[in-house]
């Protein structure tokens, strides 16, 4: 559920996005690909700030606005977000409208050739043994290793989704704020060569995608699903405020900026 005060102005649609950095939760943020402003490819507004995704389609999911699938980010331009040093922690979110629930990769920078030949990272919907949103890290082992299945059933819809590592001994995934579920394997990927990407097929619409290079706490994962869009700075449209939203919010959201100051 997310929250209705206090209230903040936000950037509009087909603006250039500014990344909030008063707001701690932007601390550590090292990719932030907002996927709901004008059109063309995909622009990583952080350490890739101009540097344009390949094999874009740009699509509305339903009354909710811009969204994108089928991006990618070349693996040369992706390094910093590899992961792969033993100690190394990290997190990736993603805010996104689920279409269908297929069996999918959503995002990653991964390869995957069998059970014994796997690298990198990667959040995937499974439907078998049970619907689940999955938070992979790779290391050459089976998925009894490297895949954390969330603990409540991958649904149609707007989610966030989020997994961290403390690249040690803990991974977590977070469906809607939540933790569904940790693990103690495969803290640490191995190197892929593999692009960054999200590879959805229709199936998948993100509005919004972010790594940082840390674990973020269980109360800063609900604070990004309470306000995904907290990231940023300036107006959002209306019409994507209250398709995401819901009715009511006008072109405001929620923001919890200050909390996490205190």
């Amino acid at each position: 559920m997310l929250l209705s005060n206090p209230l903040v102005r936000k950037p509009s649609l087909g603006a250039p996005l500014s990344v909030n950095t008063t707001d701690p939760l932007t601390r550590g943020m090292i990719s932030c690909i907002p996927l709901l402003t004008g059109t063309g490819v995909p622009v990583d507004i952080m350490t890739r700030r101009h540097v344009n995704g390949g094999n874009a389609s740009w699509s509305v999911a339903g009354s909710a606005g811009p969204s994108a699938e089928a991006w990618s980010f070349t693996n040369a331009t992706t390094t910093d977000l590899a992961f792969s040093t033993a100690g190394s922690a990290f997190t990736v979110a993603q805010f996104c409208n689920v279409i269908t629930v297929t069996p999918i990769a959503t995002i990653g920078r991964w390869n995957y050739t069998s059970e014994t030949v796997n690298t990198g990272w990667t959040m995937n919907i499974i439907t078998s043994p049970g619907a689940a949103f999955v938070w992979d890290v790779n290391n050459n082992n089976g998925s009894a290793n490297y895949q954390l299945a969330s603990s409540v059933p991958a649904t149609v819809g707007n989610h966030t989704i989020v997994g961290t590592s403390d690249g040690i001994g803990r991974r977590c995934i977070y469906v809607d704020g939540k933790f569904s579920g940790s693990t103690a394997t495969n803290p640490t990927p191995l190197a892929a060569t593999g692009d960054f990407s999200y590879p959805t097929s229709g199936n998948v619409y993100a509005y919004l995608v972010a790594v940082w290079n840390r674990d973020l706490s269980p109360f800063e994962v609900e604070a990004f699903h309470m306000n995904p869009m907290r990231l940023f700075t300036g107006t959002f449209s209306s019409g994507f405020i209250s398709g995401v939203f819901g009715p009511g919010f006008g072109g405001r959201v929620p923001n919890l900026g200050p909390i996490l100051a205190q």
